[in-house]
């Protein structure tokens, strides 16, 4: 299911998978023409800059090469994953549907640039939603907007993690007749 069109009515005009859905079209749209410039060991052909991938969910299996064996997931990648959301009242009576966001970003490096590359990658997707804080004219981004790196102790991958919050319009209430 992608896109607001392919919804069940149930759902209304937006809920949490039309978010995940828009967020990655932003992320593909804002690392479009972004490259890494660090050495990447996997880069096909050697010393090509790099290109972020955008996975939503999960990172999809490894393929099967037929020479090579397993092939691991295209580095360096964005993760975006909707673990939580909570509908609750908001001010005033008005409910509101919060959605936790999580950009979790993995890139492989043989050397220390790794970390510099994931706080570049961070820095890319915290500025964008900063901003421009509403996506697609039917969420937005609620502060604080937090962001690490994980440790060195992953080597030779490096990770980050930027966590947001969005309130999305709840569904319309429906009183059975």
């Amino acid at each position: 299911m992608t896109g607001a069109e392919s919804l069940p009515a149930w759902c209304g005009p937006f809920d949490v998978t039309a978010l995940g859905d828009a967020i990655e079209r932003r992320l593909v749209a804002i690392f479009a023409e972004f490259r890494l410039t660090t050495k990447n060991p996997d880069a096909e052909p050697e010393g090509e800059a790099d290109r972020v991938s955008i996975y939503q969910g999960s990172i999809p299996p490894r393929e099967r090469d037929a020479q090579d064996g397993e092939v691991a997931p295209q580095f360096p990648l964005v993760l975006v994953k909707t673990p939580r959301w909570r509908d609750e009242a908001g001010d005033g009576g008005a409910q509101k549907t919060t959605v936790e966001v999580e950009f979790a970003i993995g890139v492989r490096r043989l050397n220390a640039e790794g970390c510099r590359d994931v706080t570049a990658i961070a820095e890319r997707i915290r500025t964008n939603l900063l901003r421009d804080p509403i996506i697609e004219n039917r969420a937005r981004l609620e502060l604080p907007l937090e962001s690490e790196v994980g440790e060195s102790d992953t080597f030779p991958q490096w990770v980050g993690l930027v966590s947001a919050r969005f309130n999305i319009p709840q569904p319309i209430e429906e009183t059975p007749t």
